[in-house]
Parts: C-alpha cells; structure tokens; sequence
C-alpha cells in the first residue's frame, strides 16, 4: 500500500511541476511578446515621426510619413513670447484667396457668451475666389 502512495504522490508532484513550467514559459511568452511590440513601435515602419528635421525650411517635399518632428518636438518661442493677453491676428490672403497663417492666444475672453447660439454655418466661406 505505501508503493501506491508514493506513484500517486509522485505522479501528482510531476503534474504540478507541469502546471508551474507551462505557466513560466507562458509568462517569458508574454513579455517576449509585449517586448516585440514596443520595438515595432520604434521601427522605421512607424509612419508617426520618424524623421526629426531641424529647422522647417529642412522638411522635404510630402512623403508617406503622417508628421515629421520638427526641432526635436521643442518650440522656437522664449518666456518672453508668453502672455496672458487676448488677441488674435490672421495674415492675409494669397494671391488665389486661401487663408494663411492664424495666431492668437485662445481663450475665454474670446468664445462666444453663454447662452448664444451657434446660427447657420452653411454659407460661411472663410475665402472666396472672385468670379472672372
């Protein structure tokens, strides 16, 4: 009787030891796994900024990248271009009435009142090209 013991206790060890391998290499799967993808995402397949340029002027024409990173994602302004002042400035229209450049400082001082409603945007053209 103590023969059939030590198989069954023996027989239940190794399954346990089966359990726990199957779970190991589950897990070094898995993080072998997420590894894979995080280094996907820093391929030069990655369409999101892959070149960085460092200037605006060294941008070359469109390529199949969505964006580019310009100046290492670091703006070009000082503290000194800071302020809480509102204002907003637009540049004129080129030479076929498309818009340009927008600058201002956004916020509420700026948006409409509470309470207005927005009317018919329907009609709105922020450029119009004249009728020859």
């Amino acid at each position: 009787m103590s023969k059939k013991k030590s198989r069954k206790s023996s027989k239940s060890i190794s399954i346990k030891q089966l359990m726990i391998s199957l779970l190991i290499l589950a897990i070094i799967v898995g993080i072998e796994y997420v590894f894979e993808i995080v280094d996907n995402d820093n391929t030069e397949n990655n369409i999101f900024g892959n070149s960085n340029y460092a200037n605006l002027v060294d941008v070359p024409e469109y390529t199949d990248e969505i964006c580019v990173i310009i100046n290492d994602n670091k703006p070009y302004f000082t503290e000194e271009d800071y302020t809480t002042n509102v204002f907003e400035n637009y540049s004129e229209l080129d030479y076929l009435g498309r818009c340009g450049i927008a600058y201002a400082n956004i916020c509420k001082e700026i948006m409409p009142p509470e309470g207005d409603e927005r009317g018919d945007i329907s009609k709105v053209r922020p450029t119009r090209m004249e009728a020859n």
